[in-house]
């Protein structure tokens, strides 16, 4: 397997030897690799999911494995305590990908959403540009550079 989310995934990847009761999901691989795409070609994705596919992961994969400044904002503050408690520090681990991360003081997740409907996508990434942040990750909205 050659490439590297795939990979990140599969039954033999990093989160199945870091993470017990791992299993692949077939929705949340291409979930992934649908997210990576737009990274690497600063695309626009707007993903949807059922409960269970293995969402978080599935943006947190590449968005850690890539190396560019990422947001990550969450519709709650229940959702990101989770992300930044529990999930980034286990996929972080998992991908052994040397990556900080910085848990907002402010509710940056509902700022973020509040310009989402405000500005929608292009100011947004006017907006995105100017701060020099590589992807805004928004639940699963991934909004990457034009």
């Amino acid at each position: 397997m050659s490439d590297p989310i795939e990979y990140a995934f599969c039954a033999e990847g990093p989160l199945a030897q870091a993470i017990d009761n791992y299993r692949p999901r077939e929705g949340q691989v291409a979930m992934a690799m649908a997210v990576d795409e737009a990274m690497r070609n600063y695309g626009l994705l707007v993903a949807e999911a059922g409960t269970g596919t293995g969402k978080t992961f599935a943006y947190l994969v590449p968005a850690l494995m890539s190396g560019a400044k990422v947001i990550v904002s969450t519709g709650t503050k229940t959702l990101q305590d989770q992300l930044f408690d529990r999930d980034i520090p286990m996929v972080r681990s998992a991908l052994r990908v040397p990556v900080s991360i910085a848990y907002p003081m402010l509710s940056i997740g509902y700022v973020v959403n509040a310009l989402l409907a405000h500005y929608w996508f292009g100011e947004l990434l006017v907006m995105q540009k100017a701060l020099g942040i590589g992807f805004i990750i928004i639940g699963v909205i991934l909004v990457a550079n034009s």
